[in-house]
């Protein structure tokens, strides 16, 4: 029995995280960490704080209509995966996350992954760029242009 693989196309990919939007929000974090202190160590409350105030992305829009603040998205979302942990603790999480926003991704009709995925793609994205800010890494970039090797999470019965 032969077997066939369809190659998909990259057009066909269903991406977590666009590279539009990573790419908007790269853009004002880097600008508000210049504005700050400009080195790689920065306060990440104070560039969450600026990406909620100057909103970017749709994500962001949808984020902020549905009331969250950039005060509350740095406390509920960011800094429990962000502070006080090891650079392996954090490159973790944000694998974690680029799993999880690839699942997000795959499931469009479903309305509730779908309702997870501002706070999802906009987590791992600030994530992402901060972990590549302070340790010189290129996550983000890897988890837009190739998500596949993140792969996609698990669900136990």
């Amino acid at each position: 029995m032969a077997f066939r693989f369809r190659r998909r196309d990259k057009s066909d990919r269903r991406l977590g995280v666009k590279a539009k939007d990573a790419s908007a929000v790269e853009r004002v974090l880097d600008e508000a960490r210049a504005l700050y202190n400009g080195g790689p160590d920065f306060d990440m409350r104070r560039v969450v704080l600026q990406l909620f105030e100057r909103c970017p992305t749709a994500d962001l829009r949808e984020l902020r209509a549905e009331g969250m603040s950039g005060e509350s998205f740095y406390r509920m979302e960011i800094r429990p995966n962000w502070d006080e942990l090891s650079r392996g603790e954090r490159a973790a999480k944000i694998e974690a996350f680029a799993r999880f926003a690839n699942v997000i991704a795959r499931a469009e009709g479903d309305d509730a992954a779908a309702g997870m995925g501002p706070v999802v793609r906009t987590k791992v994205v600030v994530l992402a760029w901060a972990f590549d800010s302070l340790y010189r890494d290129d996550y983000l970039e890897r988890i837009v242009h190739d998500p596949a090797p993140f792969g996609e999470i698990e669900v136990g019965a």
